[in-house]
């Protein structure tokens, strides 16, 4: 499922005409100005994605013609669904894609008694087909890893097939407004964001984060209904970080619907939880930024580097003002990872707070990054240039060290301290060390140590962005080398 950006609001008349209309209801100007009956609008939430059920199609299209002409193909989809033996079969390869899922992806809590998703349930979903679209989102991730840890094909095939039957029940889902179940959908469309990170290629780095564009479209159709709950509040709230990556990722700004959200979500947390909400302000002024490099009128480095350090400052004070409750702990590593010289170990509160520091010492890596490039045109005198430069030099140091500090509590499997529902922190993890990497702070041992890591994360649990994302680390430093 791809976002496609904001459709048309016009009427089918208007469209077709290529005239502006004023949308009003129940029929529009121009189509009572010229005597025709006004079709109506469309369901914009509907309009906001893009079924790529043909493009996954292909794939595992050919994928089968690939290993058919090998002649080791054998169809892993039961042609005849009646047939015990296969239904069997195809019953024990879902099992064994939810296990590795559980094992490896999801926090077990989540499937507590009483909850949607508990073993049980999934069990009685295994037999009975019916409102399963989590069912098999949930299958298609957990294969899909499988297939890469085990580099099966024939699972990936399955995997696929599974990813687009979840796909067809949400698109069925969004078009049916009265029956949609916006939590489950958005629980939906995670999962299928994580499918992308799982599978990711070369040619498709970005679209995990198209799955959370669709998130932030659902999620204002939610604002519709009302104020968000307690327990929606958090969870939106790192949905909505993870949508920021993803504008980050592709220098794209947020959606506007997404840029009131964190003041949204301010009245509803906790006092400990609301300084989450105060760094999504900052970083949506980042994102701002980031998004304007490419225009004409922001080719002035003096204006980049103002506004820059502005952020700088802001994420600085933020940092310093953090209650005490978000301190975090370090001691000497003590795991059996190899790690690098000086590495210590970090022991956050909880996973919610262990993710926003994480995010905020990425932010603030891409700003100091930022300033080290555009300082130079800078007019200043050679003594406040070197000093600057020296401090965001400093600052990039410090945090590419804590963000490979972190990566142990990140790669536990299981946050010990929380028994909240969390994916596993590696999916964290991933991007603050491609920003290490990429980093022209980050000493050799760290961007090494990032590569390393990452490409473990890979092999160990089958996540392929992982792999892309250390790749494009090295052909960074290769220009990054090769510039000077």
């Amino acid at each position: 499922m791809v976002f496609c950006g904001r459709p048309s609001k016009n009427c089918a008349n208007c469209r077709t005409r290529r005239i502006k209309c004023d949308l009003v209801e129940p029929a529009c100007s121009q189509c009572l100005r010229a005597k025709k009956i006004c079709p109506g609008y469309r369901d914009q939430l509907a309009l906001l994605f893009r079924e790529q059920s043909e493009v996954v199609a292909r794939k595992v299209s050919s994928q089968r013609t690939h290993y058919s002409q090998k002649g080791n193909w054998t169809s892993p989809v039961p042609k005849n669904p009646a047939n015990a033996a296969h239904s069997a079969t195809t019953s024990s390869v879902e099992e064994g894609g939810i296990n590795f899922l559980l094992e490896h992806y999801l926090k077990v809590p989540l499937f507590a008694p009483g909850n949607s998703l508990s073993p049980s349930v999934l069990r009685t979903l295994l037999r009975d087909r019916s409102n399963s679209v989590i069912l098999d989102a949930m299958t298609s991730v957990g294969l899909a890893g499988l297939a890469n840890v085990k580099n099966d094909s024939d699972l990936m095939v399955i995997a696929r097939h599974k990813y687009l039957s979840a796909l067809r029940m949400i698109m069925a889902s969004i078009n049916d407004s009265v029956q949609v179940e916006l939590g489950e959908t958005i629980r939906a469309v995670i999962l299928l964001g994580i499918f992308e990170s799982v599978t990711c290629d070369t040619s498709s780095r970005d679209s995990w984060a198209s799955h959370f564009d669709g998130a932030a479209a659902i999620l204002k159709v939610r604002s519709l209904h009302g104020p968000l709950l307690k327990e929606e509040a958090m969870s939106v709230l790192l949905i909505w970080f993870q949508i920021a990556i993803g504008c980050i990722q592709r220098h794209k700004n947020l959606p506007f619907a997404m840029i009131e959200y964190p003041e949204s979500c301010r009245d509803i947390l906790s006092e400990v939880e609301k300084p989450a909400c105060s760094l999504a302000s900052i970083v949506t002024r980042f994102i701002a930024l980031w998004e304007s490099l490419g225009h004409q009128s922001f080719a002035d480095s003096n204006a980049i580097v103002e506004r820059a350090l502005d952020i700088e400052n802001d994420l600085k004070t933020w940092a310093m003002e953090l209650p005490e409750s978000w301190a975090f702990k370090t001691a000497p590593y003590s795991g059996e990872v190899e790690c690098f010289t000086g590495c210590m170990e970090h022991d956050y509160p909880n996973r919610f707070i262990a993710n926003i520091w994480s995010w905020y010492r990425a932010v603030r890596m891409l700003v100091n990054d930022l300033l080290v490039e555009h300082l130079p045109s800078r007019i200043c005198t050679a003594f406040e240039y070197e000093l600057s430069l020296a401090d965001s030099l400093s600052t990039l140091s410090q945090l590419s060290t804590e963000i490979c500090s972190s990566a142990s509590y990140f790669l536990q499997f299981f946050d010990r301290n929380t028994s909240t529902f969390h994916i596993h922190g590696a999916f964290t993890l991933l991007w603050p060390l491609k920003v290490v990497g990429s980093s022209r702070g980050s000493s050799e041992v760290l961007y090494l140590w990032a590569v390393s890591t990452l490409q473990n994360i890979w092999q160990d649990l089958g996540i392929k962005m992982a792999l892309e994302m250390a790749n494009q680390i090295t052909e960074d430093r290769r220009r990054m080398i090769f510039r000077g």
